[in-house]
């Protein structure tokens, strides 16, 4: 009721000039998170320039083995970015490394480059035959 009361005492052109306002805000805030979205957009699509995810993944483990380079699981490897993509990582060999999902999930959005203190395995292990 107190609204209502308010709204009467303003005149029709403080009302108007309200709208004006509103409608101002409404739209910048459309402006920016229509700009967010295609910055957005034009990361995930750079980041997806790569050939297939399954191409990646057989290069990951050829090059590392399929075991987790934090702990040297053999199962459940996933791939996981060094330097995550919403951070300016990309989806290249060289900021991907081989750790098992719950590595990957303890690693979160932390930047640990695994494979820089991983110890080079031998081939028996790399390729799973141990």
């Amino acid at each position: 009721m107190d609204s209502i009361f308010k709204i009467r005492k303003l005149g029709i052109f403080e009302i108007e000039f309200i709208r004006d306002i509103q409608i101002k805000c409404r739209e910048a805030n459309n402006n920016y998170i229509s700009l967010h979205n295609k910055e957005a957009n034009k990361e995930r699509v750079k980041a997806s320039h790569f050939t297939s995810k399954k191409d990646i993944r057989e290069e990951v483990f050829k090059k590392y083995g399929e075991v987790c380079l934090c702990c040297g699981s053999k199962t459940n490897i996933s791939i996981d970015h060094v330097i995550p993509v919403h951070k300016g990582g990309e989806n290249t060999i060289s900021n991907l490394q081989p750790l098992c999902k719950s590595c990957n999930s303890a690693k979160g959005v932390k930047i640990i480059d695994y494979r820089k203190c991983n110890i080079s395995l031998p081939d028996d292990i790399k390729n799973n035959n141990h």
